[in-house]
């Protein structure tokens, strides 16, 4: 993983979204299909509002849904086979009722079971649910959420026949329903919560009194409809979970993921859109609003149902990502080799025949036009969601990936910025092949605001514990050209190394102590959630690898010397063997290994390994973690969720290595194999229980083989502890002490095994797809095919090139040289002839390469703005070849222009279209329709 590994007790339930729903569809052009990618998919909401808004004119639209918590997956599927059910559009209520209450009537209940029960029936394998008339638009990515999901509609399905598994099934609804009350009186106590506002903005101070009741009487009688708890006795299995310690989240509240404005707004008595008053007063105005809103949505669903295919995939979402970028590169391949979450020893193989079906209607694609990321940058960082996410935009002008915070850990807006790529944010986006919408236009076309102020506007303190400010961030594919594939970009080593050199020290600031006691209060905060592992600056140098932007080697050479060398980070020597773990893995590191040869070392009569034939760059070391030893942990999650690393220490050299990538869950550790021996392999069986089983904690980490085989006798000493911060020297150094330690053993212990491959697994992970294999093969298949699409588009007339040049402290781009060779043909021939050559810019991306005579050479579409001043155009005739270099302009230079608010680009069929305009098609009805 590229994310810490956190120890979390207690994790709340994101069964209903807090937000009001988008329009995921909106920057593609309504005659376009689309494929969309939903991470953190959440509730129905935005699939809803899409397809209502974003359907017509014969588009398909496929959506894949990835998410954590198999509940999500489950309930969600069970909704969208009741409103297909639903023809007539005649249980609109039920289906909101299931889906949205905790507490449910009898007729409702039952509708429930009924359903699940039936679709049980028709799933009995995956592949007679393919066969099935859902299975045609509901599909699964692979047999695990297949069979997640499965065991989740057979709780939804119990009824008191079952006998005990009915009663406990109550018995965890009960307890659950508890704890949600008794976590949401701790947090909320009798507070007003105005969460909902800013699905009302802009009539939020009209809608202020409704959205705090709304929020109050759900959490009273666990419907958002007034008048109806006298008629629910039964509690909601949809809101049921696997995990006893996973709670239906504190400000959970369905109407809040609808628009309410319009019911506070004044319209004329014949709009289509002026709520029923009637209405409002029986069910509530919020409750009347959403619901309508409900209607239209599912009537939509029904109508459009042909031309969908929703995917639903369980897992975290840097592995899903990683596997698809990993399958782009390797067409063969269904794994990266990644565990499906930190906390999970399962493996995510897309093992659904979809994925290697090609011309099929049910193929399922690998690149998206739209990517929505929800809020899962507060949780998982901006840069690695970008490395991650990024290289799986189609190459298209309207393809948009997008971010959201809600929960930002900075003081103000400046220091959000500076941390958000720890460097000049187009500059370093630029090395992910993206471009910042916002960042370049001065201008968005989504609502943002924080909610500080309607607090304000609603006499609440602005330091309520419910405050959430709201930032939404637009990023764009840099491959906007007619050619069929990106032109190269590439940059001097050891600019780049500089560059790259200031993100690494702002991702691991964290890590210098020095710094810890300014702004402590802040900085306890942030800490408890920090985001970045040196695995994920190696997945940023996979991903420059693979688009071959560098002279690899020096550019290597350049960055490894400024990391070993650095002394700002306290720690980084002791992540350090982290990071060359992974480099070697990949095959990124060049430079010859110094350190203590492996296989010299299990020569020696004293070490345990000495019958291995081979050893390689790196080994798993796995740890048995007695459960004694986590009692100080079983409310971690009231402070947040402590950070652990293993620690590898020579106590006799006095050298230590910290682990931040490793693996941790509860399960029994089957041994396949004889100790020490070369194929030993692990294998873990979970404990489903987690925290309230009885397995030990099992947790694993990658580790170079010289740092392992240091002691040859294995007597390096192997430590679970929290990582080295100002938070967890806080919340448990009184009781852990200076070393933080859970606990400690050797390599040689019994407790403790070294084997090739991680536990329930087979090969390495791979990152950006970058693996274990040759990293020239990948770098080819990324690289050749652009140099080749671009020799079939232009045949013989041009071929271009990137090349972008660093400002001198290496902090930001200040120009990029278009270098375009003329290859022999006509074009040539007027070259060499003598003839003069003029750039103009058309737009800004865009400059026309002419000659004098005005005939056109090329247009070139840059992956960043450009300036006309201070430009130059370089000609040669032999070779024959054109440079025309354009400084970066600054923001202010852009926002001078007319067409920077709304910038114009063509697309690979030549057609222009605007770069960040929200399209809706217009064969849509009203919201009431």
């Amino acid at each position: 993983m590229v994310t810490p590994t956190h120890l979390l007790t207690d994790t709340f339930f994101y069964a209903i979204g807090n937000t009001p729903a988008v329009n995921l569809t909106s920057s593609v052009p309504p005659d376009q299909d689309a494929d969309i990618l939903l991470l953190g998919c959440g509730d129905v909401r935005n699939i809803l509002f899409s397809i209502y808004m974003g359907m017509g004119n014969g588009r398909k639209i496929d959506f894949t849904c990835c998410d954590t918590q198999p509940e999500i997956i489950a309930r969600n599927i069970i909704f969208f086979t009741l409103v297909l059910d639903d023809t007539g559009g005649n249980n609109v209520e039920r289906i909101w009722d299931i889906y949205y209450h905790v507490l449910l009537d009898d007729a409702s209940l039952n509708t429930l079971r009924e359903q699940a029960s039936k679709l049980l029936k028709e799933a009995a394998t995956a592949t007679e649910w393919n066969k099935t008339r859902y299975g045609t638009i509901l599909r699964f990515c692979d047999s695990y959420t297949f069979s997640q999901v499965l065991k989740l509609w057979k709780f939804y399905a119990l009824q008191p026949s079952h006998g005990q598994s009915f009663k406990k099934q109550q018995e965890k609804l009960r307890n659950s329903t508890k704890k949600a009350n008794e976590i949401q009186r701790d947090i909320v106590g009798d507070k007003l919560v105005y969460t909902g506002l800013r699905s009302a903005a802009p009539r939020m101070n009209s809608a202020a009194k409704d959205v705090a009741n709304s929020y109050k009487m759900f959490w009273r009688t666990g419907s958002s409809r007034l008048n109806q708890a006298r008629t629910r006795a039964n509690r909601n299995p949809m809101f049921g979970t696997t995990d006893s310690r996973h709670v239906l989240h504190y400000g959970t509240d369905p109407v809040i993921g609808y628009h309410l404005s319009t019911a506070y707004a004044e319209l004329s008595e014949d709009s289509p859109l002026k709520t029923d008053a009637s209405k409002a007063k029986k069910m509530g105005t919020c409750f009347s609003m959403a619901f309508e809103q409900f209607r239209a949505f599912t009537k939509a669903l029904r109508e459009s149902a042909s031309y969908l295919t929703l995917r639903f995939v369980i897992t975290d979402a840097m592995a899903l990502c990683h596997t698809f970028q990993h399958m782009q590169v390797h067409e063969s391949s269904n794994s990266a080799g990644w565990y499906r979450s930190f906390r999970t020893w399962q493996p995510l193989v897309l093992d659904n025949k979809d994925y290697f079906t090609e011309g099929t209607d049910t193929v399922a694609p690998l690149s998206f036009d739209v990517i929505d990321t929800s809020n899962l940058m507060d949780h998982l960082g901006c840069l690695n969601l970008l490395t991650a996410a990024g290289p799986l935009l189609k190459q298209k002008p309207t393809s948009t990936l997008s971010t959201e915070v809600l929960v930002p850990r900075e003081v103000n807006m400046d220091q959000f910025k500076k941390n958000l790529l720890f460097g000049d944010i187009p500059t370093v986006a630029l090395l992910l092949s993206l471009n910042p919408v916002e960042n370049w236009t001065g201008a968005t076309a989504t609502s943002g605001f924080d909610e500080r102020s309607m607090l304000e506007m609603a006499g609440s303190r602005a330091d309520s514990p419910t405050r959430q400010p709201r930032f939404i961030l637009h990023w764009k594919s840099t491959a906007i050209y007619k050619e069929t594939a990106n032109p190269s970009l590439s940059f001097e080593s050891k600019e780049l190394a500089g560059l790259l050199f200031q993100v690494y020290t702002g991702m691991f600031s964290n890590e210098n102590p020095t710094g810890w006691l300014s702004g402590i209060q802040d900085k306890l905060q942030r800490q408890a959630y920090t985001h970045y592992t040196r695995s994920s600056f190696v997945a940023i140098l996979s991903l420059i690898r693979r688009r071959n932007m560098v002279v690899w080697d020096d550019f290597m050479h350049e960055l490894y010397d400024l990391i070993l060398n650095d002394a700002s980070i306290k720690f980084g020597a002791s992540y350090a063997a982290e990071m060359i773990t992974y480099l070697d893995v990949l095959g990124l590191r060049p430079m010859p290994d110094t350190e203590l040869p492996s296989q010299l070392a299990v020569n020696s009569p004293q070490c345990p390994l000495q019958h291995w034939e081979h050893v390689p760059s790196s080994l798993c070391v796995t740890m048995i973690i007695p459960r004694e030893k986590l009692r100080l942990f079983k409310r971690a999650s009231s402070t947040g969720g402590p950070i652990v690393q293993m620690v590898l220490r020579d106590m006799e050299m006095d050298v230590q290595s910290f682990y931040l990538n490793i693996q941790a869950g509860f399960g029994h550790l089957k041994v396949l194999g004889e100790r020490y021996s070369e194929d030993l392999a692990l294998e873990v069986e979970e404990d489903k229980q987690n925290w309230d089983g009885t397995a030990p904690m099992i947790v694993s980490a990658v580790v170079p083989s010289w740092v392992a085989l240091q002691k040859v006798d294995l007597s390096t000493e192997v430590i679970f502890a929290l990582n080295q911060s100002l938070y967890s020297f806080a919340a448990f150094g009184n009781k852990l002490g200076l070393e933080l330690a859970i606990s400690k053993s050797t390599l040689a212990s019994e407790d403790v095994y070294i084997t090739k491959n991680r536990p329930n697994m087979s090969t390495h992970v791979s990152f950006s797809g970058i693996n274990s294999s040759p990293s020239v093969e990948d770098v080819k298949q990324s690289s050749t095919t652009s140099s080749e699409s671009n020799n079939e588009s232009d045949k013989e007339e041009t071929q271009t090139q990137f090349h972008a040049q660093l400002t001198t402290d290496q902090s930001k781009l200040e120009s990029i040289m278009a270098h375009i060779d003329i290859l022999p043909g006509q074009l040539q021939n007027v070259l060499q002839s003598g003839a003069g050559v003029k750039a103009t810019q058309s737009s800004l991306f865009e400059v026309s390469i002419s000659f004098d005579t005005g005939a056109l050479i090329k247009k070139v579409q840059f992956p960043t703005p450009i300036s006309m001043n201070g430009s130059k155009t370089l000609v040669a005739q032999k070779p024959s070849y054109i440079e025309f270099i354009a400084p970066v302009p600054a923001q202010k230079e852009i926002s001078d222009r007319p067409d920077s608010l709304y910038p114009m680009a063509t697309d690979s069929q030549s057609d222009e279209c605007s770069w960040d305009v929200m399209v809706a098609s217009t064969s849509i009805g009203y919201v009431f329709a």
